[in-house]
């Protein structure tokens, strides 16, 4: 793709096709030219991102040549940006000026980073203090990266054994501030020291650029560098994807298992065998971290599971998986069917395929659904499961954990109703526990992320972040209910959550959401009586709901008549003195609130 092409192209797509052109006309190795040339395009024409953040690029060293960089990378993931930077050498005087220009900015992250030129026994403590002065006065989440190595060490090789050394006296430098980004709330830590350690300090270091400009890194690093820190800002704000969908044959192990049977497939203890067991323990790990795992096969279905189940070096069972499809029909059909019984969108899924003619089906006709193509080579396929940056999620829940069991009890739940003679039959054979109760405190990152990535049944499709929903929840002029809902399957965790404002006599629904995973389960009943009840016990006269047409939250359009709520102004209200009744197949352990809005 020319930059005419892109150009043309870019002012007639709309946003999410932006996106795609922009990572496709810079996928292979740009170069500064083509950077700025999007850059500019981006601020000329780029529609309106998913999100929009306030960034501050506070560095003691010069950051301008980054600019373009950090808004280029973060348009490719769906969020535009403003950018701030602090006068040359001026990050302490900023952070420590109340009246400053970066508090006036009021950034949403704030990227600390730091030239090694001379080690102090303060350092730590002074990277402590601004982390707390910027926690305390802003709202930012702060990302802090270590310090890299300096260029020339003063010792040269002694300094390598030397505990005394610049070298040992980084680690502990290092260390204190990872230190820092544990023990703190919204902040983080980057590992920039290993980063450049990675991909080498003669390939990370541009001396001539530091000695004449105060720049240390070459423009190749820069782009590696802003590439992760993308990475993570999206984190903090956009939905990471969901499943992880596999292909079998030389994706999993190499060879073809229906041609050279069991003992002719590569996994285990010699090359290559032994780096596909790495393949498979590294999506273990993504597992481990919530995501979930499917396959979807051209393959004999009893081949498949006799190789989980027999084979010597595998790292991944057949139980591993949530969801399986292996069979012979098409990979795009298969994607569909798969993302119907997981309840998921197909622009949650990442599809790995070491065939491109599946992988162009795939992205054909799903082009939502992301696609890796691994090659013949299993370190080169190693080396691109383990960069799959599209999972990163920095503030994981125990519900995230367990999303491959939780997915498992779904399949177990469908089996029932398939059986059931009834619906209501069908509700009553769950067992459905829910505990209802005010929003707690300790609950404040699931309940932000319920609000960042819940899109199906959600009502409103408001996003908050942990520093609003912590506001929120120590309002005495909010009303915050959430639900757990379990059954004889198992636990569903933390999946329901209803924030309803106080305006005089009228209690505001705001949000009102629930987890895919419960859809259809008449919990929006339990919650909504348990709501309307405490509406009514704190004086509220009427329950007023909000329904914001979104692309995917259809099925709740009709929630709130189908609750006896009448339109009224584009709203829709109910007396809370107009009994609710909880469905009689839900248990609900309730734990009421004490709460009093203002003014009651």
């Amino acid at each position: 793709m020319t930059r005419d092409n892109l150009k043309s192209a870019f002012a007639e797509k709309d946003v999410n096709s932006q996106y795609k052109l922009v990572d496709s006309f810079l996928n292979d190795e740009p170069s500064l030219r083509d950077i700025h040339f999007v850059d500019q395009l981006i601020r000329n024409e780029g529609k309106g991102a998913e999100k929009s953040v306030r960034i501050a690029l506070m560095s003691s060293y010069t950051a301008d040549s980054m600019i373009p960089l950090i808004r280029v990378e973060l348009f490719k993931r769906g969020i535009s940006c403003e950018i701030y930077t602090p006068g040359f050498n001026q990050v302490s005087q900023d952070v420590h000026n109340s009246t400053s220009d970066f508090y006036k900015f009021a950034p949403d992250v704030t990227i600390l980073t730091e030239a090694f030129t001379k080690l102090s026994s303060s350092k730590v403590d002074d990277t402590d203090s601004l982390v707390r002065e910027i926690t305390s006065s802003t709202q930012s989440r702060v990302l802090i990266n270590t310090l890299f190595p300096p260029m020339h060490l003063a010792n040269g090789l002694m300094d390598h054994g030397n505990a005394q050394g610049e070298l040992s006296s980084l680690r502990a430098v290092n260390q204190g501030l990872v230190e820092i980004a544990d023990k703190t709330k919204n902040v983080y830590s980057f590992d920039l020291a290993s980063l450049v350690s990675r991909h080498g300090e003669l390939n990370a270091y541009s001396p001539k650029l530091w000695y004449t400009s105060k720049i240390p890194f070459t423009s190749q690093f820069q782009q590696i560098l802003l590439q992760q820190w993308a990475e993570m800002i999206r984190s903090f704000y956009l939905a990471r994807k969901k499943c992880l969908v596999l292909d079998l044959d030389n994706t999993l192990w190499g060879g073809i298992v229906g041609e050279d049977g069991l003992s002719g497939i590569k996994v285990g203890d010699s090359y290559p065998g032994d780096v596909y067991s790495l393949i498979q323990s590294q999506i273990k790990s993504y597992a481990d971290q919530g995501i979930i795992l499917a396959l979807n096969s051209k393959n004999n279905i009893n081949d498949a599971k006799e190789a989980f189940d027999n084979k010597r070096g595998m790292q991944l069972t057949w139980s591993d998986f949530a969801a399986i499809r292996v069979n012979w029909e098409p990979k795009p059909r298969n994607l569909e069917s798969l993302a119907q019984e997981l309840n998921i969108g197909l622009d949650s899924m990442v599809f790995v395929d070491d065939n491109p003619a599946e992988i162009s089906a795939v992205n054909q006709v799903l082009p939502t659904v992301e696609t890796i193509l691994l090659d013949g080579n299993p370190i080169e396929n190693l080396n691109r499961v383990s960069e799959l940056n599209c999972f990163l999620d920095l503030d994981l829940t125990d519900e995230d954990r367990q999303k491959t069991q939780i997915y498992q009890s779904q399949q177990k739940r469908s089996e029932l109703e398939e059986n059931a003679t009834s619906l209501d039959d069908y509700y009553q054979s769950l067992e459905m526990v829910a505990t209802i109760e005010q929003g707690r405190l300790d609950d404040v990152v699931r309940l932000t992320q319920l609000t960042q990535k819940t899109n199906q049944f959600n009502l409103t499709t408001r996003r908050y972040d942990e520093v609003q929903m912590g506001q929120i929840l120590e309002s005495d002029d909010w009303v915050v209910v959430q639900m757990r809902l379990a059954d004889r399957f198992g636990d569903n965790g933390l999946t329901g959550l209803v924030m309803a404002e106080a305006s005089g006599d009228i209690l505001r629904i705001d949000t009102f959401l629930m987890s895919c995973r419960i859809i259809g389960r008449t919990a929006e009943t339990a919650m909504l009586s348990y709501l309307n009840q405490q509406a009514l016990d704190l004086g509220y006269i009427t329950l007023r709901g909000e329904y914001i047409e979104t692309a995917k939250n259809a099925p709740v359009a009709d929630l709130y008549p189908k609750h006896d709520f009448v339109e009224v102004d584009q709203y829709w209200e109910r007396p809370t003195a107009t009994p609710l009744t909880s469905p009689e197949w839900i248990q609900v352990n309730q734990t009421q609130a004490q709460v009093e809005s203002s003014g009651k």
